[in-house]
Formats: structure tokens, C-alpha cells, sequence
């Protein structure tokens, strides 16, 4: 906790000293045109209504599974399990984590986005690969996803972490995967890739942006706790619109 109170402020001091200023676009009118690219001005983000509150998204391509992809900036406010003690497994379909996200954290959108976002084809590690350090990976089709070690790392050589998918350009260092609560405080993020060495491991992105990997639950029954950065995509073609937030213009997701 200490070390992470220590980051936080390096952080703070770091991005206070270095802060690049978007470049917005006036002409933008779908929500691929704001999708990553390797312009480090560009202003990549947009605004989805939620319970009544304008949440940042970062759009993170263009092209995945011929959509747009879709990114929580900040983690939600609450850490959550990756599954309960009586289902003590790493698998991601139908975990824990998948049913809330689908459920609980899907119905947060309005009615008329709910219909927007579409199911997305997305590859995990088999249930009978767990364990056993097998080979076999699976598609599953989700409206609301955790990305996956291989999005974010790129790294496609470890025996027992399967490729599940292929990197986003966007995470090309460790600075990009720091991921904070609106608060500020950098934390810990699941992943939806579990160790296949073991049934009980998930990989994870830590609070400095390095890459680890943490017991679903700890030996004294507790049950381990982690942010969480919901992604889903979007049709390349969604409208988007131009207002403000806080006296700044942004881009938002015409929800109508």
C-alpha cells in the first residue's frame, strides 16, 4: 500500500510535467474516425451516458472483429472477484466476472445502446487446457468483455499464458497499461487470461503497468479483489457528436 501511495504521486507530479493536449477533431461524424492510430495527439476518446453521468471511453480500434473496440478509461469504483470460493476456477466463460459484466454492468447503458452494442467474437484459454498447461483455446461470443493478456502484452511465447487474440498497438509500453480510479489511485486489472499451469491463477495488469499474475483466492478463504475496465465494440459507422465536458470539447455517442 505504501508503494502504491509512492507511485500515485509520482504519477501525479509525472503527468503534470509531461501532459499532452489532444488534437480535436471537428469533422469527425463516426466513431472510427477517432480510433487509435499511432498519432499520439489524437484524441481517442468518447463519452457514453451511464446512470446519468458522461464516462470516458477510449477507442482503441478500428478493426476488431470488424468493429470499433471499446475501453473503460477509468477502472469502475468498486473491485470485484474473478469467481466466488464455490466455483474456485480461472475460467473466464460464465465466471463470475463475465456474468457481471453482462448483466449487472451491461444494464447501466440506456435501452437504446443496449441494442447498439453487438455480440463480439472474442478467443479464450479452453477449460480443459487449465490446469494441465494444454494448448487448446475457444471462441466465445460477448457483448461486454475483459481484454486479454495477449491484447496488452503482445507476447505470444509463454508455454503456459495461450494467445488469445492479438495485440493492440495501443498498449506499446507500460505507461499506456497503468489504469486508475476516477480518483486518481493507480490499481491493480484483471484480464480474462488465466495460467494454465495452475486452475487457480489469473493474469493481471499491475499498478505500475508491468504484467502479473494473482490467485483468484488467497489459502485463509478470502476472495481476492481487482479493478476491472470493462471493454465492448461498436459499429465502425456509430454516430458521434460534439458538446463539452467541463468547458472542453469532447466527443460523445449520440445516444437516441
Amino acid at each position: 500500500m505504501y508503494l502504491k501511495f509512492i507511485f500515485t504521486i509520482v504519477l501525479l507530479l509525472s503527468n503534470c510535467s509531461k501532459t499532452i493536449y489532444p488534437v480535436f477533431n471537428d469533422n469527425v461524424s463516426t466513431i472510427k474516425q477517432i480510433a487509435y492510430t499511432n498519432d499520439i495527439n489524437k484524441n481517442c476518446t468518447v463519452f457514453i451516458n451511464q446512470n446519468n453521468i458522461d464516462v470516458p471511453y477510449i477507442v482503441l480500434s478500428s478493426s476488431y472483429d470488424n468493429k470499433c473496440l471499446l475501453l473503460r478509461k477509468y477502472l469502475l469504483n468498486e473491485n470485484i472477484i474473478f469467481n466466488p470460493l464455490e466455483n474456485r476456477t480461472s475460467f473466464y466463460e460464465n465466471s463470475y466476472i463475465d456474468n457481471y459484466l453482462n448483466n449487472e454492468f451491461f444494464m447501466t447503458f440506456s435501452e437504446n445502446l443496449q441494442n447498439l452494442i453487438p455480440e463480439t467474437q472474442i478467443t479464450i484459454t479452453s477449460k480443459t487446457s487449465i490446469g494441465i498447461c494444454g494448448t487448446e483455446t475457444i471462441d466465445i461470443k460477448r457483448k461486454i468483455f475483459l481484454l486479454s493478456y495477449t491484447e496488452i502484452t503482445g507476447d505470444k511465447k509463454s508455454s503456459v499464458i495461450l494467445t488469445e487474440g492479438n495485440h493492440l498497438e495501443y498498449f506499446n509500453n507500460l505507461e499506456s497499461r497503468i489504469a486508475l480510479h476516477e480518483s486518481l489511485e493507480p490499481d491493480n486489472w484483471w484480464l480474462r487470461t488465466p495460467i494454465t499451469w495452475d486452475s487457480i491463477f489469473v493474469c493481471v495488469i499491475g499498478y505500475n503497468g508491468g504484467n502479473g499474475m494473482i490467485c483468484i483466492n488467497d489459502f485463509d478463504g478470502s476472495t481476492k479483489t481487482n479493478g476491472i475496465r470493462p471493454a465492448f465494440c461498436l459499429p465502425i459507422n456509430t454516430p458521434v457528436t460534439i458538446g463539452e465536458i467541463d468547458g472542453e470539447k469532447a466527443y460523445f455517442i449520440a445516444d437516441e
